[in-house]
């Protein structure tokens, strides 16, 4: 236990530190915004025809699979928040691997079954990693911008 003596168990998003499993709220709220799109353009492309009728299939789209999006978000979010932070205490530092590891993890315990957790892992592990691998390049990019204009 001495090796994790002084590790922050703090995130910093949007500039503001935070506790690790309150980013599991933010990660909740942006999907909330895709998913009210993607609901509310499939239920208008499925109404019957008539601007009326499409407007009120779109609304009741979004109204029905709200609770269901919701709460099956929330428990992913919360499992991989949980892990990514379990991993942060274990390993005593935070980077992508954490994230990326957390991914599979995740995957694997919401699985039904061995062979779906092989592919639930295989899945979030390649999620995770892209959107990691992406952040790093896009970091790795702006700081040299920065660094071209001293």
């Amino acid at each position: 236990m001495d090796k994790l003596k002084g590790v922050q168990y703090r995130r910093v998003v949007s500039g503001h530190s935070e506790p690790c499993l309150s980013q599991v709220g933010h990660m909740t709220n942006e999907l909330l915004k895709f998913k009210w799109v993607f609901q509310s353009v499939k239920g208008f492309r499925n109404a019957p025809v008539g601007f009326r009728h499409r407007l009120k299939g779109s609304t009741n789209a979004v109204r029905l699979r709200a609770p269901q999006i919701n709460g099956s978000f929330a428990v992913w979010g919360g499992l991989f928040s949980t892990i990514d932070c379990g991993l942060v205490c274990l390993r005593g530092k935070e980077d992508p691997w954490n994230s990326i590891t957390s991914g599979p993890m995740t995957g694997a315990v919401l699985a039904g079954g061995p062979l779906a957790m092989v592919g639930s892992a295989m899945m979030g592990g390649i999620l995770l990693a892209l959107i990691e691998g992406f952040g790093i390049i896009l970091t790795r990019y702006t700081a040299q911008q920065f660094q071209n204009r001293k």
